[in-house]
C-alpha cells in the first residue's frame, strides 16, 4: 500500500510541477512582459529597497526561529541548542520549503533534531506543527476582513479595527477554552502524522502518535506568545512583498497588500507544487489586477519576487552558516592558542 502511494504521489508531484510551470509561463506570456522590462526593473531597484527586503526576510526568519524554539523547549525542556541553531535551520527549512512545500521544512528540521539531540520524530513533527498552527490561525482570522475589504463592503480602516477585535477574541478564546482549542488541534495533528507515516522518510521512524496524548496542549502564556509572534511574522511577509511592489509601482497601499496576502496564502495552502508555482502566481495576478497594476507590472513582480526572495535566502543561509558552524570553530581554535 505504501509503495503504491509513493508511486502515485511521485506521479502527482511531477504532473503538478509541470502544470505549475506551464501556468507561470502562460501568465508571463499573457502579461506581454519583455526581457528589457524585467531587466530594467531589476537594475532600477535601489540598494535601500533591496536591503529592506533582506532585512524583512531576516526578521521573518528570526520570528519563525523564536516560535519554533518556544514550542520545542516547552515540549522537550532537555534540549539546549547552540546559538544560531534555530535560525540556521529555520532559514534553511524555509528555503527548501519554497521548492518542496511542507515536506522540505518538516523533513529537514526533523532530521536535524534527531541527529543533534536524539529527539523523537513525533516530538519534532509536533513542534513544527504547533509553530505553524498559529500562522494558519492568523490567516483564518484575516480572511473575513480581507473579503469584506475587497468586495468594497468595508473601508481599510474598518477592516484593520475588525482584525484587531478578532485577534483579541482569539486570544480570549484560547485563554479560557484551551482544552477545546487543543482538542481540535490534536485531531488535526493526528491526521497529519498518519499521512506523514506514509512518506518514505517518516514511515520507518514515526510509528505512532503516542506523544500527542502526552502533549495535547501548550500553556496559555505560550499560546498567547505564539499568536502575537504569528501576527508579527505575517506583517513582515506583507512588508517584504510591499517593498517589491512599491519598487515596481509606487501607487500601492500596504494595507491592501496586508489583507490581500491572506487570501493568496489561503489559496496556496491547497497547492502542493514546488515553489507553489502557478497557484500563488494566479492568486497574485488577480490581486494585482484588482489594485490597478498593469499586465506587464504583474509579470515583472512574479519574476522579481522569486529572484529577490531566492537571493535573500541564499544570503541569509550563508551568513547563518558562518555564525552557526564556522564562528564557533574559529573561536575554539583561538581559545586553544
Amino acid at each position: 500500500m505504501i509503495a503504491f502511494f509513493n508511486r502515485v504521489s511521485q506521479n502527482i508531484y511531477t504532473v503538478t510541477f509541470v502544470i505549475g510551470l506551464v501556468v507561470l509561463c502562460v501568465i508571463i506570456y499573457w502579461s506581454g512582459m519583455a526581457y528589457r522590462d524585467f531587466s530594467n526593473s531589476v537594475f532600477s531597484i535601489s540598494k535601500y529597497s533591496f536591503f529592506n527586503v533582506v532585512l524583512s526576510t531576516c526578521l521573518f526568519t528570526w520570528v519563525s526561529a523564536v516560535k519554533w524554539r518556544i514550542v520545542l523547549e516547552y515540549l522537550s525542556p532537555s534540549i539546549i541548542a547552540q546559538k544560531g541553531y534555530y535560525f540556521f535551520y529555520s532559514v534553511l527549512g524555509t528555503f527548501f520549503n519554497m521548492y518542496i512545500p511542507y515536506i522540505g521544512n518538516v523533513a529537514l528540521k526533523t532530521k536535524s533534531l534527531k541527529k543533534n539531540f536524539g529527539t523523537p520524530n513525533s516530538v519534532s513533527v509536533l513542534s513544527i506543527y504547533y509553530e505553524q498552527l498559529f500562522d494558519l490561525l492568523v490567516l483564518v482570522v484575516l480572511i473575513p476582513p480581507s473579503l469584506l475589504l475587497f468586495f468594497n463592503i468595508t473601508s481599510p480602516s474598518f477592516s484593520v479595527v475588525l482584525s484587531l477585535i478578532m485577534f483579541l477574541v482569539l486570544i480570549y478564546f484560547v485563554s479560557i477554552n484551551r482544552k477545546l482549542f487543543y482538542s481540535i488541534a490534536y485531531f488535526l495533528i493526528d491526521k497529519i502524522i498518519k499521512f506523514l507515516i506514509m512518506i518514505p522518510f517518516f514511515n520507518k521512524k514515526t510509528r505512532s502518535t503516542d506523544i500527542l496524548r502526552e502533549h495535547k496542549s501548550l500553556a496559555t502564556h505560550v499560546s498567547v506568545q505564539l499568536i502575537v509572534l504569528s501576527v508579527f511574522k505575517y506583517a513582515l511577509v506583507a512588508l517584504r512583498n510591499y517593498i517589491i511592489l512599491f519598487s515596481i509601482n509606487g501607487d500601492v497601499s500596504y494595507v491592501y497588500v496586508f489583507f490581500g496576502i491572506s487570501i493568496i496564502q489561503s489559496i496556496v495552502l491547497i497547492s502542493f507544487m514546488p515553489g507553489n508555482a502557478g497557484i500563488s502566481d494566479a492568486g497574485w495576478l488577480v490581486f494585482l489586477l484588482f489594485i490597478g497594476f498593469s499586465k506587464t507590472e504583474c509579470g515583472i513582480f512574479m519574476l522579481l519576487e522569486k529572484l529577490i526572495s531566492t537571493t535573500s535566502y541564499i544570503i541569509l543561509i550563508a551568513l547563518s552558516f558562518l555564525y552557526y558552524y564556522v564562528t564557533p570553530k574559529i573561536y575554539k581554535k583561538f581559545c586553544r592558542m
